[in-house]
């Protein structure tokens, strides 16, 4: 799910002007900037972090390519293009290629715990619930901003309902797969990566909904891909953190717990930093940081990872903490302990796969272009990036 988030959180910078070029002051300092001059990603900065992902997902995959060639071509070759993409969905898998398919979901649910097949059954009435049970909730927090003086989002927000809980995180097919790739999005670049190599370019005939291998192959590649950009990502909010927390606030790390009113005033602050990690509403901000953040705190960011704990202690409630690790929300971290004690490799990790997600449509576009106008990834220096890497960029992320 992060690296849904994240490539759309690029995507809708994408045309968000730099002055002068130069880094917005907030990434320089996020603590002292003003957040009124915060953007986000130019084009070629984008192409920058994202088209080694594209070549690397669609080189082999002629038809995707030649689609997003089409859509870029002009009006005459946007007409071609509805016909183009049924095409592919309507390219329906032989014998050999259903076997093939079938082995590869067998292989995905082995690796993840989900069955792709039953999780397409539900995913209709499912967003169809969560809107119901969800709706006043988003609906409400959405009046709330309209009708206040300032336009913005007030702190703390309120405490998501228990069924619209229960419909995002509960134990069903879409609940298990959000929380899991909530929490463990590094682990599951493992099942990812195999998915993507193993499946064929081809649909399988299923009811109610037919699985687009073609599509399910680029987008299962890219969201492998993306782990460097949420490990980077972790390192901007943990730094964040450590800046927006006092270091001596005696009230934080007295390991007891604190009144609401002091809670709300640490989550504001962080909040008017763009802090995420406790600014959402209960129970969301008991989670423990997810598998990629917990190693980046714990190699790089001590001092924050210490905050962040003295945080959930003063603030969180131990109902919603064993939420977490031993109510319904326990299944992940116990299944990851078992896993990393053992070293099987046997259990691992699943993803919430976005059959039709726009990662892969802007991917295959940022490859596309870059064909077309004959430029280079490798041409791009490092300065024009506008977020720059952190110390130890280098480090290969190791899936256990």
């Amino acid at each position: 799910m992060y690296s849904f988030l994240l490539v759309a959180l690029l995507a809708s910078g994408a045309n968000a002007a730099f002055e002068d070029g130069k880094t917005p002051a907030y990434y320089e300092d996020p603590y002292n900037a003003d957040v009124g001059t915060v953007g986000w990603y130019d084009q070629d900065q984008i192409t920058n972090l994202l088209m080694p992902i594209a070549t690397k997902c669609f080189m082999d995959d002629e038809k995707l390519t030649e689609l997003t060639g089409k859509a870029m071509s002009g009006e005459e070759g946007v007409m071609d293009v509805p016909e183009m993409f049924f095409d592919i969905l309507e390219d329906y898998c032989n014998e050999e290629q259903t076997a093939q398919f079938e082995d590869a979901l067998k292989n995905f649910k082995s690796c993840s715990g989900i069955d792709l097949k039953k999780q397409q059954e539900t995913v209709g009435d499912a967003l169809i619930g969560t809107i119901m049970t969800c709706g006043r909730y988003a609906y409400t927090i959405f009046n709330n901003i309209l009708m206040s003086e300032s336009g913005e989002i007030s702190y703390p927000l309120p405490r998501v309902p228990d069924q619209c809980v229960d419909s995002l995180v509960g134990h069903n097919p879409m609940g298990d797969t959000i929380r899991e790739a909530m929490e463990y999005p590094g682990a599951e670049a493992k099942c990812m990566a195999k998915l993507s190599e193993q499946l064929p370019q081809c649909t399988l005939k299923l009811w109610p909904i037919p699985l687009p291998g073609t599509i399910m192959k680029v987008t299962s590649c890219i969201n492998s891909e993306l782990v460097p950009e949420q490990r980077e990502m972790c390192d901007q909010q943990l730094d964040i953190l450590d800046k927006c927390l006092s270091d001596d606030d005696a009230v934080l790390f007295d390991g007891k717990s604190t009144h609401s009113q002091q809670c709300g005033k640490w989550i504001e602050t962080c909040a008017a930093e763009m802090s995420t990690f406790i600014t959402s509403p209960s129970p969301f901000n008991a989670m423990p940081l997810s598998d990629i953040c917990q190693e980046q705190a714990e190699n790089y960011h001590p001092e924050a990872l210490k905050k962040f704990n003295a945080f959930q202690e003063s603030c969180v409630s131990k109902k919603d903490i064993d939420f977490w690790l031993k109510g319904t929300g326990s299944h992940t971290l116990t299944s990851y302990n078992k896993s990393s004690k053992s070293k099987s490799g046997g259990k691992s990790w699943p993803f919430f796969v976005g059959f039709l997600s726009a990662a892969a449509i802007f991917a295959a576009v940022l490859y596309v272009r870059n064909k077309m106008t004959g430029g280079n990834y490798f041409d791009v220096s490092s300065n024009d990036l506008t977020l720059q890497r952190s110390t130890n960029q280098n480090q290969e992320y190791e899936l256990s």
